[in-house]
């Protein structure tokens, strides 16, 4: 059954966890924990600044979740000698994707849980629908996005060169820890380019905290992405692959 083969899928991956604990570390809980106390070092910690602090701490902990770990695993899974490895158990390739998206989507929930309930308890104006449905629609357009990323660099190698830099440009060149208006206007163009800066724009929409740019303009973004994602997904995991069995 479907659901059998995916939940096989799923233990396999979690179980794959354990051999990268250090770098699930560094990445979910060191990276956005020093950025966090970065910010809230600046000055009195407000009631609304918290909120802002602890949302940009919900999209660092995204961005290590699923761009610096789930990409790398799914461009790993890509590479010729892996795909041989797979194709000894009777599982197809979007089986596997599949697996492995949920399984990280599972892992991101406690930090993500957690930093909610701070955002929530000190937000401006919390609106309990609008915040949990961005923050949904927020964690499957990046996890979306990230098995893209995955499937296009196709070697674990390079993911590991490359996804560690595209993380901190991510979290750098978004308003996660700053607010965008502090900014000249050619920095607010350029972190309109981010797709994080549109994220953050939905999450913060929920906490009653104004975002600089329209959020339906964030909402259209984040749609269109993740359909762009979702069809070059289907399209790089329709494609037949001939694999020799030993």
């Amino acid at each position: 059954m479907l659901i059998s083969r995916l939940y096989s899928t799923l233990l396999l991956e979690l179980k794959a966890l354990k051999f990268f604990g250090f770098q699930l570390f560094m990445v979910f809980i060191i990276m956005p924990v020093a950025l966090l106390l970065i910010m809230l070092a600046q000055g009195e910690a407000g009631a609304e600044k918290i909120a802002f602090a602890s949302s940009g701490f919900m999209a660092a902990s995204m961005v290590g979740v699923f761009v610096a770990t789930l990409a790398m695993r799914i461009a790993n899974m890509m590479m010729p000698e892996i795909l041989e490895l797979y194709a000894t158990f009777s599982l197809k390739r979007w089986e596997m994707v599949a697996g492995m998206t949920i399984a990280y989507i599972l892992v991101s929930l406690p930090q993500t849980i957690i930093a909610g309930i701070f955002a929530a308890r000190s937000a401006p104006e919390f609106r309990p629908l609008i915040f949990f449905s961005s923050t949904l629609v927020v964690i499957l357009s990046m996890a979306l996005v990230s098995v893209w990323l995955g499937l296009l660099i196709k070697n674990a190698y390079t993911a590991m060169g490359l996804l560690p830099f595209l993380s901190w440009i991510l979290i750098i060149l978004s308003p996660m820890y700053y607010k965008m208006e502090h900014l000249p206007v050619i920095a607010q163009w350029i972190l309109l380019i981010n797709p994080m800066t549109h994220y953050l724009a939905l999450i913060r929409h929920g906490l009653g905290i104004t975002a600089t740019i329209p959020v339906t303009w964030s909402l259209v973004v984040t749609l269109g992405l993740s359909m762009i994602a979702l069809a070059s997904i289907r399209k790089e995991l329709s494609r037949i692959f001939i694999l020799e069995k030993f």
